[in-house]
């Protein structure tokens, strides 16, 4: 199946790559966990998404540089584009592994954006899905059954599907139980955004569906997030990834009044800056197979194509 998706994205990368003399093109590359080896991803503790280990994130910014790729901030290249193919790298969720992201960062001098859904790091719980797949895998379901019961619960409000995982699993439901399952908390995560390399965005308060919302409740989700993040950082995000990469003109409407510049979905694509839709940009999700090396190269491809 992800090699299935990651031709898809190709096929879709290469329509939108077409080559325009002098304009400016960024390519944002999508994150969620970053496990310690192969085996940590396969433990069942949380579901594995894309299994990106620590040293294949490390392999695909060096094989991304070797390109010959540019590395640049969200904003930055966005609200201030260069002529040419800027690449972007950027996170979402919130969990504490990601800090395993900044020794790479580090090392190759590129900055990246970490979407953080805050209720997450102000109560210390597990995020949903997680719970879902943890406790569905110890009943014996397979990978299928736990994706239809996980793309149901999508269908829901956050207080809905905690509700439903209580009746479910019990109380204990949202409790982390590893490293790899926790989110951040406040006090790692100050740390975290410390680094100059290290932006935080706005993911909701609760990893909220923001389509299964109103006016209000969405309103909400992202105000409360955008007002946590600056009170821990003193500095206000300017970048939404919408989680699920859900939203519709009033989503956008109300990110914009909160003060927000910048919204990041997670439809494949290249997007063409400035952007006459900032609300919506794509990004390209990065998968465990093929190689990091190969899937550095769709991004070869397109700056030859646009060079």
């Amino acid at each position: 199946m992800d090699l299935a998706q990651w031709i898809r994205d190709c096929w879709r990368v290469r329509r939108w790559s077409r080559p325009i003399e002098d304009e400016a093109r960024v390519v944002i590359f999508l994150f969620h966990s970053l496990f310690r080896s192969a085996r940590e991803a396969a433990s069942g503790v949380c579901d594995p998404q894309q299994a990106i280990t620590i040293d294949f994130f490390r392999e695909f910014l060096e094989a991304l540089l070797g390109s010959g790729a540019s590395i640049r901030d969200l904003e930055d290249a966005v609200v201030a584009p260069r002529p040419g193919l800027t690449a972007v790298i950027t996170f979402d969720d919130g969990y504490f592994n990601n800090a395993h992201a900044l020794p790479a960062l580090e090392a190759c001098g590129v900055p990246a954006t970490f979407f953080i859904s805050t209720s997450h790091v102000e109560q210390g719980k597990a995020f949903w899905w997680d719970a879902v797949y943890r406790n569905a895998r110890r009943r014996g379901a397979d990978r299928r059954a736990i994706a239809r019961q996980i793309q149901r619960m999508k269908g829901l409000t956050n207080d809905a599907i905690e509700a439903r995982l209580i009746e479910l699993y019990g109380r204990d439901a949202l409790k982390p139980v590893t490293d790899c399952d926790r989110p951040f908390t406040p006090a790692e995560l100050a740390a975290f955004a410390g680094s100059h390399l290290v932006a935080l965005g706005n993911h909701t308060s609760d990893h909220a569906i923001l389509t299964n919302y109103g006016p209000d409740g969405a309103r909400s989700q992202i105000t409360g997030a955008q007002q946590y993040l600056t009170r821990l950082t003193g500095a206000a995000p300017k970048a939404i990834a919408y989680p699920n990469g859900n939203y519709d003109e009033a989503v956008a409407r109300i990110a914009r009044d909160a003060g927000l510049e910048i919204g990041v979905t997670v439809r494949s694509g290249v997007n063409t800056v400035p952007s006459p839709a900032p609300f919506d940009l794509r990004r390209l999700t990065v998968r465990r197979v093929p190689s990091a090396s190969r899937q550095a190269g769709v991004f070869a491809h397109v700056n030859r194509s646009v060079g």
